[in-house]
């Protein structure tokens, strides 16, 4: 599951991902007794909404890459 908020507001969203260290994709269970899993930082993700996948870009982890670069 994953989980994304700002100022305030806040949005769970099943989603697969993707974990390079143990070689692993963990997939959504689509349930109403599920609590879901959070994912965090260390996975790779795919987010499933109103019947599409689409690729999560962490617009934090961008921004770090920037600062680094500089």
């Amino acid at each position: 599951m994953f989980g994304a908020s700002a100022l305030g507001d806040r949005l769970r969203l099943p989603c697969f991902a993707f974990d390079a260290k143990e070689e692993r994709l963990l997939i959504p269970v689509f349930g109403e007794l599920t609590g879901g899993h959070e994912c965090g930082q260390v996975y790779r993700k795919w987010l499933v909404a109103e019947g599409t996948i689409v690729p999560w870009q962490n617009p934090e982890s961008r921004a770090r890459k920037k600062r680094l670069v500089r």
